[in-house]
């Protein structure tokens, strides 16, 4: 009856470990099988999450450049108006200085109280014979000094004038070069948005 009872007390041991060997192969194989499926998909959603991120800040540049392309054509509308201002003051300096209408006063000169002095002593000399004889040679000559002043002045204000239109000329030029760089990269970042999600498009869907 010993000899039974030894082959017993070992069959039990060796029952338990075939049955945990069964168990680890088990599940060994089954994550081994699994695994390339989850790969995949793990690397299916990390593309399209990145392709999510890509096109989102795409899509930031994009509204950013926006606004810069809209701010250097303000600037550039401004600088333009203030050139063609510039160039009308020019235009009426040249007629005042060729003519000799140097008592006339359009609305840029209002401010100049020098101006305004010196073209008031003429006219007061042009004006109606109230004084005679030295009170009247007098007045003549103060208006004499007072136009050789006053169109000494007046080439000066006309001059800045032309110093300021070709600095703000170059200053337009600057801007416009940068208005075409900037509308070159907004065209291409459009294009690339455009390209990333066509291709998005011809991708076939999951089944």
């Amino acid at each position: 009856m010993a000899r039974p009872r030894r082959h017993v007390v070992w069959i039990w041991p060796a029952l338990l470990l075939a049955g945990l060997a069964a168990v680890v192969a088990f599940r060994v194989w089954s994550g081994w099988a699994t695994r390339p499926m989850a790969a995949s998909t793990d690397r299916a959603d990390g593309r399209v999450e990145g392709e999510r991120a890509d096109l989102s800040a795409a899509g930031r540049r994009l509204r950013r450049l926006s606004h810069q392309l809209a701010r250097t054509r303000r600037r550039l509308a401004d600088f333009q108006a203030d050139i063609a201002d510039r160039r009308r003051h020019i235009r009426t300096l040249d007629g005042m200085l060729e003519s000799g209408r140097l008592t006339e006063c359009p609305p840029f000169l209002h401010d100049s109280t020098t101006v305004r002095a010196l073209q008031k002593i003429i006219r007061e000399a042009e004006g109606p014979a109230q004084a005679e004889g030295g009170q009247r040679s007098r007045l003549a000559t103060a208006a004499t000094i007072a136009r050789e002043r006053l169109r000494a002045r007046l080439s000066a204000m006309r001059d800045r004038f032309a110093r300021e239109v070709a600095d703000l000329q170059a200053r337009a030029a600057a801007l416009r070069h940068e208005r075409r760089l900037q509308e070159a990269g907004l065209r291409q970042l459009r294009r690339q948005i455009s390209e990333r999600l066509d291709g998005r498009s011809d991708q076939p869907d999951d089944p």
